[in-house]
């Protein structure tokens, strides 16, 4: 997905057993950001013709441009539009957001796992948008 130069990581056995011990936060988003920025080049390098696509081919030319980059925002401008209102203009525009979305997917799904918080969702107290605002006004 991109060169993270001097990086080490933690194996994820290792953020488990942090998030058993009380750790309440832990830093995931590049490891999100790194299967986003992998799953688009995959898609490209699997279906060459969408590198000259008039929607995304713009989005294949900055993941060529800036080569060791793992930021998926770096390649995002030609879609920028789809990024921040989710209007998916074609079909092309879909296939590659889909890739993004699976990237996400492929990172968290494993990290809800392993910190053994699957299923556990149920457990959360659901709160308002009114009830939080009147709690951070505290």
């Amino acid at each position: 997905g991109g060169d993270i130069s001097g990086a080490i990581g933690i194996p994820e056995e290792m953020l488990a057993q942090a998030s058993r011990l009380a750790v309440c936060k832990i830093n995931v988003d590049t490891d999100i950001r790194l299967a986003v920025t992998r799953n688009m080049k995959e898609l490209f390098a699997q279906q060459p013709a969408l590198q000259n696509s008039s929607s995304i081919g713009g989005v294949y030319a900055l993941l060529e441009e800036k080569k060791s980059a793992f930021d998926p925002r770096v390649f995002f401008p030609p879609i920028m539009d789809t990024v921040l209102t989710g209007n998916v203009p074609d079909d092309d525009v879909a296939l590659l957001m889909s890739r993004v979305e699976a990237g996400v997917k492929e990172a968290v799904v494993s990290l809800i796992v392993n910190f053994g918080s699957y299923g556990k969702a149920p457990l959360v107290e659901q709160k308002s948008l009114e009830d939080m605002i009147a709690f951070y006004k505290k």
